[in-house]
């Protein structure tokens, strides 16, 4: 069963009232703060090295166990899931000489999209969306690093986004052991990039039984769907758009340390965020076309009723008459006096109003 949009963006759009992210205010440059939800889960710590010929898959529990099987010789994966353990994000800048800024925006929850370039790594941040099972979406802050022979990925809380990349490394389908830690990182964006494919299909269906049901019942809840559904493609589009300016800077020829090899693999991500914009722009034009849906719908009923108490009120125009006739206090009138005058009035206007019906369908007015 899908979350209404209105509870979604109630539960997902925090960014006016996030007390945590007040605590920073006053804070020096640097300062690490988790500024996301907190849990009492310990961070979990994945480990992938790999070459052409092997692969070797290990899970800790501290930082200093992880490095200490950090091989120099292989592509090294760490994959770091959860921020709220300031710690563990700390040893992990120390050990790869990460600058304080780039650790404090991993931790930084609600910072937008960005990408910072340096000689030994290339730092970029930005928005997981997910449709879980109940139809509603996920927004997740995630963060990856490019070093010579190693990518660094880090995520608030487990997801299977990235679980087919792990399949293909350990099971060795596909080119990606034979490959550079450029093209791993290739393949962590364009796992992020793929899935607002599917977040933008669940937002069209939703839209579509929208449309749907603002035809038959034109109400004020469903306008109301669709003012809500105009901020949520806002809110997306501003956890999106950034994305596409991050791609473009990392594919400057003169900041860029991306293998030419992989340069086609990144203008592919590129297109694809180009088209996820404009879909997502198409979306925001067919709800402005569903408000004016909502208007001739909600005219269209007012003037069925009006219609309505038109004809009823047309009806009883010759009846109003008749009784008004016979309601006249004058003296002499031969029908009062008869036995059969009162049934005969009301078959008159029994029949004047079956006549004005009758002359209503003939002429199609209803």
């Amino acid at each position: 069963m899908q979350t209404d949009i209105g509870d979604y963006i109630k539960k997902n759009m925090k960014f006016l009232s996030n007390p945590i992210r007040a605590k920073k205010a006053g804070h020096p440059p640097g300062t690490l703060t988790y500024t996301g939800e907190v849990a009492d889960n310990k961070v979990k710590l994945d480990l992938i090295t790999f070459d052409s010929d092997s692969c070797n898959e290990f899970e800790f529990d501290k930082t200093d166990e992880l490095l200490a099987k950090f091989d120099k010789d292989k592509i090294n994966w760490i994959n770091v899931v959860g921020l709220h353990d300031v710690e563990v994000i700390n040893e992990t800048g120390n050990f790869f000489n990460l600058h304080p800024l780039v650790l404090e925006d991993i931790l930084n929850t609600q910072q937008q999209p960005k990408i910072d370039i340096e000689d030994e790594n290339i730092f970029i941040t930005l928005k997981m969306l997910k449709v879980n099972k109940s139809g509603d979406i996920d927004i997740e802050h995630v963060s990856f690093i490019l070093g010579s022979n190693y990518v660094i990925s880090f995520q608030e809380r487990q997801q299977d986004v990235f679980d087919n990349i792990r399949d293909r490394l350990i099971n060795n389908k596909g080119k990606a052991r034979k490959r550079t830690s450029d093209y791993l990182f290739y393949l962590l964006i364009d796992a992020v990039v793929d899935n607002y494919y599917y977040v933008l299909d669940n937002i069209n269906d939703k839209i579509d039984e929208l449309e749907q049901a603002i035809y038959f019942n034109p109400s004020h809840d469903n306008f109301q769907k669709i003012i809500d559904y105009k901020k949520h493609l806002i809110h997306l589009k501003k956890l999106i758009y950034p994305l596409e300016s991050c791609i473009r800077e990392l594919l400057d020829d003169e900041v860029s340390t991306i293998n030419n090899n992989y340069i086609k693999y990144y203008n592919d991500v590129l297109d694809h965020l180009k088209s996820i914009i404009q879909d997502l722009d198409v979306l925001r034009e067919i709800l402005i076309g569903h408000v004016e849906l909502y208007m001739s719908a909600l005219n269209n009923k007012m003037n069925s009723v009006m219609k309505t108490l038109t004809i009823v009120a047309s009806i009883f125009i010759p009846l109003t008459f008749i009784a008004g006739v016979y309601g006249m206090n004058f003296r002499y009138m031969p029908e009062l006096e008869s036995k059969w005058g009162y049934p005969l009035i009301l078959l008159i206007m029994l029949i004047t109003g079956l006549g004005m019906l009758f002359y209503m369908k003939k002429k199609k007015w209803f």
